[in-house]
């Protein structure tokens, strides 16, 4: 612009004079035409953005390799030396070779990283600040806007409006899209050249130097080292003061710590753990319910035991002692043995006072019978008698008539 333009003449002339040692026609010279070099130029051109690799070209989902290949091999290096140890590793393509489906990676890391976040901040709305509900000035008549709260949120030392309040960030994923997730994750970093495989993780010493000499060649880049669940406890020693490296098992990793370190090292234990762990889910998450489950390869790595029935619990012999009473140190089971005591002794006494009761109504009930039964005698005895003085009666009265 010309305003530019302008201020760059007006700041070359004010360096200009102050030049020693040039001529004044020199310098007028230089002047003129570096401010005309300036007016005439045009504006620089944006910088050229590079271009996406080839891995970033393709449709948003496929399969990196084919859908045949015929191996993913990878070198096996030796972490003593950091040399090829000579073997080769072929990966498993049902696991390394998914289509790469980036919106499901993308919901499986807001998950877990969503899955432990909880808000507990809570503030004052206009309900919980402190003040009375009092009416601030009357409706009408006064030129001023209408009030009905002095809480509001509008005003001074009112409420919040739309303020934070707690909250679980926790929201359901399906295990099956966690898998897939898992599986398009690691096709994609094998697809990279991400990934490094190494031959062990033991360590003679731990020396924290061997370790950082054989990741120089990475430079700044993080990295996430996956060995076997029983690691070496002077390897963990030995990466602790590293901080780009984050050292975990097949068990405890997902998506979030694959997704954001830029490296992937397995070791080959820690490999044959990852497959095994993904396959065993696959088969178990993919199979018909109503039917029981067969071993599973991941079951002799984590040393499931089989569980046990009811059946073989009964028909386990216990040698029990009659005769020394049972040590309880459970409380909980301590204080219902009591409550159940205490309930048995109540039911018993309520059955105690109901024999009674009906043993009573059975004895009133025999006793109201004899008496009933005396009664109707001493009737049927009065009957008898106001009978037989009625005869007599009777023939009394007929020997009078006779004798009359």
């Amino acid at each position: 612009s010309t305003q530019s333009t302008g201020g760059y003449r007006k700041m070359l002339q004010g360096l200009i004079w102050r030049l020693a040692g040039k001529p004044a026609l020199e310098t007028a010279i230089l002047s003129r035409s570096f401010v005309s070099l300036v007016a005439n130029s045009s504006p620089a051109p944006p910088p050229k953005r590079e271009e996406p690799t080839d891995f970033l070209k393709h449709e948003w989902a496929y399969q990196p390799f084919g859908k045949s290949p015929p191996s993913l091999l990878l070198p096996v290096y030796k972490l003593q030396t950091g040399k090829y140890s000579g073997e080769n590793v072929d990966l498993n393509k049902s696991i390394f070779n998914c289509p790469i489906i980036r919106d499901i990676v993308h919901n499986v890391f807001r998950y877990e990283r969503h899955a432990k976040f909880v808000r507990t901040k809570r503030t004052k709305t206009k309900g919980d600040v402190a003040g009375s509900g009092k009416k601030p000035r009357p409706q009408k008549h006064t030129g001023r806007a209408r009030q009905g709260d002095k809480r509001a949120p509008i005003n001074k030392k009112g409420g919040k409006a739309f303020g934070s309040v707690p909250k679980d960030f926790y929201f359901p994923i399906n295990k099956k899209v966690k898998l897939l997730a898992m599986k398009s994750l690691l096709s994609a970093r094998l697809a990279e050249n991400k990934i490094v495989i190494l031959d062990s993780e033991k360590m003679e010493e731990y020396k924290t130097k061997l370790i950082a000499s054989r990741l120089k060649p990475f430079g700044d880049s993080t990295i996430c080292l996956l060995t076997h669940k029983d690691k070496d406890p002077l390897f963990q020693k030995a990466t602790d003061n590293l901080g780009k490296v984050t050292v975990m098992n097949a068990m405890s990793t997902g998506v979030k710590p694959i997704l954001k370190n830029d490296f992937l090292i397995f070791t080959l234990p820690g490999l044959e753990e990852m497959e095994k762990m993904l396959l065993s889910r696959e088969s178990n998450y993919f199979r018909n319910k109503k039917v029981a489950r067969d071993p599973l390869p991941y079951d002799d790595i984590l040393q499931k035991k089989e569980k046990k029935t009811l059946f073989d619990m009964v028909k386990k012999e216990v040698n029990i002692d009659p005769s020394k009473e049972l040590q309880i140190h459970s409380h909980s089971l301590k204080a219902y043995i009591q409550d159940l005591k205490k309930y048995n002794a109540t039911q018993m006494e309520k059955k105690e006072a109901l024999l009674l009761s009906e043993n009573q109504l059975e004895d009133s009930e025999s006793e109201d019978e004899e008496d009933g039964e005396e009664e109707e005698e001493a009737d049927e005895d009065a009957d008898v008698g106001e009978e037989e003085e009625g005869n007599d009666d009777s023939s009394h009265e007929n020997k009078h008539k006779n004798q009359k």
